[in-house]
C-alpha cells in the first residue's frame, strides 16, 4: 500500500505541475462560458443594425396587419426580439407595397442585390389563395427573421378569416394573444422552482462535463504508461514494486488530478450557479444542488476507475501513439452512444431505452446520472446500476492489470488480440 500512494503521490506532483494542466483548467470552463453564457449576453445586447423589408400584397390590410404584428414586441417581459428599437438586437423598417406586377418583383430582386433592402415578402392574391407566400433575400439562412414572418403571417390570416366572420377586433386580439406555458418539476411530492429549460441546459452541462474529465483522464493515463514505457522507466520501477502497484497508484494519481481539477471549477463557478442567465427569451437558474454534485463525484470517480484501466491495459499493449490512437474509438464507443442518445433520455429519462442503457455499466457513468439529474429513477435501479457497474470495474481492472503486467515490458511488436488473451493466462 505504501508503494502504491508513493507512485499516486508522484503521477499526481508531476501532472499538476504541468503547465497543459494549468490551461485545460482555465480553458476548459472558458470554453463551456462561451458555448452556452456568452452568445446569449451577445444576443441580448443592444445593436444599431436595421434591416429593411418590403411586404409585397396586392391586399393592403394583409399587409398592414403582417408588419404590425411582425413589429409589435412580444408580451413577455423579456427584451423584445423585434420592432422596438430601444430594447431589441436588432430593428425593422417595414414598408406594405401593393404593387405586385412581374416588374415590381423585378425591380423589389434589383433593390435586394443591390443592397438597397434586405428582403421582401412576396404574396400575391394568388399565393394568398394557395398559401404559398415567398421571401426573398441575401441571407436565406436568417432563421430567426423566417420564424417571426411566418409567425406574422400566420396571425394576419387568421384575423382576416374571424373579420369576415364578424369577430370585432377586440376579440380577435383576445384569441390571437399568446399562451406562455411555466414548466415545474415536481420532486418528492411537491412542485419545485427547477423549470424545464433550466432542467435541459443543467443536464447537458454537466453531462458534457463528466463526459470530457471521464475521456480526457483515461487517455491521460493510457499516454502516461506509453510513455513511461517507451522511455524504460518501469524496467526500473519494477524493481521495487508489483505491476499491480504501478497501475493502482498511476489509476490513482490521475483520479486525485481530476478531482483536484473539479473542486477548482466548482469553486469558481459556485458563485454563478446561484445567478440567472438569460436563454431564448427566458430567465434560466441552473439546478447545481449539493445532490447532484455528490452523484457527480460519485458518477466520476467510478467512470474513472473504468475507463483509466482500459486506458492503462491499451497504453501498456502497444508501443507508439499512432498504434494507440487505432484502438482509442474501442474505448471511446460506449462514451460516444450515451452522448447520441442524451437528448432521448433527457426527454423521457423513465423509458425503456433510457432504462437499459443507464444498466450497461459501460454507459451508466452518463446515461444513469443524467436520468437522476431530470427525473429520479427509482432508488433499486440506481443501486443494481451502482453494483453492476462496481462489479464491471472490478473485473476489468483484473483483466486489464493482466495485460498491463505483461503489456508494460513487450517491446518492439505489435500484439495481435490472440497474444492479449495470452497474456491475461500467463498472467
Amino acid at each position: 500500500m505504501h508503494n502504491i500512494f508513493l507512485f499516486a503521490r508522484r503521477e499526481y506532483l508531476e501532472t499538476v505541475r504541468k503547465k497543459s494542466f494549468i490551461v485545460m483548467t482555465i480553458l476548459l470552463p472558458a470554453m463551456m462560458f462561451g458555448f452556452t453564457v456568452l452568445p446569449s449576453m451577445i444576443a441580448s445586447k443592444k445593436s444599431t443594425e436595421s434591416q429593411k423589408i418590403v411586404i409585397a400584397t396586392s391586399d393592403r390590410q394583409f399587409g398592414d396587419d403582417v408588419r404590425d404584428k411582425f413589429m409589435k414586441p412580444p408580451e413577455k417581459k423579456v427584451p423584445a426580439r423585434r420592432g422596438a428599437a430601444d430594447a431589441s438586437t436588432r430593428s425593422f423598417e417595414v414598408q406594405v407595397d401593393t404593387n405586385v406586377s412581374p416588374a415590381e418583383e423585378t425591380v423589389l430582386t434589383a433593390k435586394v442585390s443591390s443592397h438597397e433592402i434586405d428582403g421582401y415578402l412576396w404574396a400575391p392574391a394568388s399565393a394568398l389563395s394557395e398559401r404559398k407566400i415567398s421571401y426573398r433575400s441575401r441571407a436565406s439562412s436568417d432563421f430567426e427573421t423566417l420564424g417571426a414572418l411566418s409567425g406574422a403571417i400566420r396571425e394576419a390570416l387568421l384575423s382576416q378569416s374571424f373579420r369576415k366572420h364578424g369577430v370585432p377586433a377586440e376579440e380577435v386580439a383576445d384569441i390571437l394573444k399568446p399562451v406562455n406555458i411555466d414548466s415545474k418539476k415536481v420532486e418528492n411530492g411537491r412542485v419545485t422552482d427547477s423549470s424545464g429549460i433550466a432542467l435541459f441546459f443543467t443536464a447537458l452541462l454537466l453531462m458534457i462535463l463528466l463526459y470530457v474529465t471521464i475521456l480526457m483522464y483515461s487517455m491521460s493515463v493510457m499516454r502516461s504508461v506509453l510513455e513511461e514505457k517507451n522511455s524504460r522507466i518501469f524496467e526500473v520501477l519494477l524493481s521495487t514494486a508489483t505491476s499491480k502497484e504501478l497501475m493502482a497508484g498511476k489509476i490513482l494519481g490521475a483520479a486525485a488530478v481530476g478531482i483536484t481539477q473539479i473542486a477548482i471549477w466548482t469553486l469558481v463557478t459556485a458563485p454563478l450557479a446561484a445567478q440567472s442567465i438569460s436563454m431564448f427569451g427566458e430567465s434560466i437558474r441552473l439546478g447545481l444542488s449539493i445532490k447532484n454534485m455528490i452523484f457527480f463525484g460519485v458518477f466520476f470517480v467510478l467512470g474513472f476507475l473504468l475507463y483509466s484501466a482500459l486506458g492503462a491495459a491499451l497504453g501498456s499493449a502497444v508501443n507508439s501513439e499512432q498504434e494507440a490512437q487505432q484502438f482509442q474509438f474501442v474505448i471511446m464507443m460506449p462514451l460516444i452512444v450515451s452522448a447520441i442518445f442524451l437528448t432521448p433520455v433527457i426527454q423521457q429519462p423513465h423509458s425503456t431505452l433510457a432504462t437499459v442503457l443507464s444498466l450497461i455499466p459501460f454507459c451508466t457513468p452518463l446515461i444513469m446520472f443524467t436520468r437522476i439529474l431530470v427525473e429520479t429513477p427509482p432508488a433499486w435501479q440506481i443501486g443494481l446500476s451502482l453494483a453492476l457497474l462496481v462489479g464491471t470495474i472490478y473485473a476489468m481492472l483484473s483483466i486489464c492489470s493482466r495485460i498491463y503486467r505483461i503489456g508494460i515490458l513487450m517491446y518492439g511488436k505489435r500484439p495481435t488480440l490472440p497474444e492479449i488473451v495470452k497474456w491475461m493466462k500467463y498472467a
